[in-house]
C-alpha cells in the first residue's frame, strides 16, 4: 500500500470498482484513508463501523485475521457501536420499517417469487399437520 500515489490509487480504484459492490468499495476506502494512521489516529465513519460489524458477526475469525493484514475498526470500537442500539421486548418497529424498505425495492419478479415459495411452505405445513 504504501508504494501507490494518488493518481495510481485513483486509477487503481476505478479498476477495482468495476467488480466490486458499493460496501466492498466503502470498504476499500476506508482502509485506504486510514492506511497512514496510527491505530488510535483511524477515523471509521457510521457506514464503514456497520460494514465491519456485519463482517464480525458473520465471521470472527477471519475479521480478526484481516484485521493484522489491513487497518479494520477495532473489535472494541465496533463493540460500542453496538451497544448504542438499544433493543426493547416484543416487536422492533425498525424491523418492520426496515423490511417495508427493502420489499420496495423488489422487482415485480422477485416478488412473485417470494409469494409462491411462501405460499409452497405453507402448503408443505398442512400436508405435514394432517399426516
Amino acid at each position: 500500500m504504501k508504494f501507490v500515489s494518488g493518481v495510481e490509487l485513483n486509477t487503481l480504484m476505478e479498476d477495482i470498482s468495476t467488480s466490486l459492490n458499493a460496501e466492498g468499495i466503502r470498504l476499500l476506502k476506508g482502509i485506504f484513508r486510514n492506511n497512514k494512521c496510527k491505530p488510535k489516529g483511524r477515523r471509521w465513519n457510521f457506514e464503514d463501523k456497520m460494514l465491519a460489524l456485519s463482517f464480525l458477526e458473520r465471521s470472527p475469525k477471519s475479521y480478526s485475521f484481516v484485521q493484522l493484514l489491513r487497518p479494520l475498526p477495532s473489535t472494541r470500537t465496533l463493540q460500542s457501536v453496538l451497544s448504542t442500539v438499544h433493543f426493547a421486548a416484543g416487536i422492533n418497529g425498525h424491523v418492520f420499517g426496515a423490511l417495508q424498505h427493502s420489499l420496495q425495492k423488489l422487482t415485480e419478479t422477485s416478488t412473485v417469487v417470494s409469494c409462491l415459495m411462501k405460499c409452497q411452505s405453507e402448503t408443505e405445513c398442512l400436508f405435514q399437520s394432517e399426516a
